[in-house]
C-alpha cells in the first residue's frame, strides 16, 4: 500500500507520513492527529509525546525513512498556518483534524487503489495498520514487553 502513494502531491506527502506513523510505529490515529511540531525532537531522531488514549508518556525513535517523509511534508506538503499540529485538513481552511476524524479515507483510498480485498466484517482504517504491526512483531517471535511497548500499553 505504501508503494502506491506517488507523493508528488501536498495530499499525498501527507498520507505517506500519516501511513508510515501507522505501520512502522503502530501509532494510534488520536495520537497521529494530536501529534505536534513540539513532539518531533533531536532532527527528526524521535517523537516524544504523552498519549491521548491513557495519558501515558510516549517515545518512539524515527526511522530515516519516516523522518524523510516527515520532512518532506513539512517543507513542501504542510501549509502555512499557526496551528502546531503536525498533520492538518487538506482543504482550507487548513485546521487540525477534529477528534471524530479516524483518517479512513486514507487507508481506503491507498487499499483500493492497491486492489487488496478484505474479507467481510475486517477493520479496515489505519487501526488495522496498528493491528497488522503487532501481528508481524508476534509472528517474528518479539517478546511480548517489546510488542505492548511498541503498542504503548502497560505490560503487567
Amino acid at each position: 500500500m505504501l508503494g502506491a502513494v506517488d507523493r508528488s502531491s501536498r495530499v499525498s506527502k501527507s498520507d505517506y507520513a500519516i501511513l508510515l506513523l501507522a505501520v512502522r510505529l503502530g501509532m494510534r490515529v488520536s495520537d497521529i492527529r494530536a501529534l505536534r511540531l513540539d513532539h518531533l525532537h533531536g532532527e527528526l531522531v524521535c517523537i516524544q509525546m504523552t498519549q491521548t488514549k491513557g495519558g501515558r508518556p510516549l517515545e518512539l525513535p524515527l526511522s530515516e525513512e519516516i523522518g524523510t517523509a516527515l520532512i518532506d511534508y513539512l517543507r513542501n506538503g504542510r501549509p502555512e498556518t499557526q496551528h502546531r499540529e503536525v498533520f492538518l485538513r487538506a482543504n482550507a481552511p487548513f485546521a487540525p483534524f477534529t477528534s471524530n476524524n479516524n483518517l479512513h479515507n486514507i487507508v481506503t483510498t491507498y487499499r483500493r487503489r492497491t486492489c487488496i480485498a478484505l474479507p467481510a466484517r475486517r477493520w479496515c482504517g489505519l487501526h488495522s495498520l496498528r493491528h497488522m504491526l503487532a501481528s508481524r512483531l508476534l509472528e517474528a517471535q518479539t517478546p511480548l514487553e517489546t510488542i505492548s511497548s511498541v503498542m504503548g500499553h502497560m505490560f503487567l
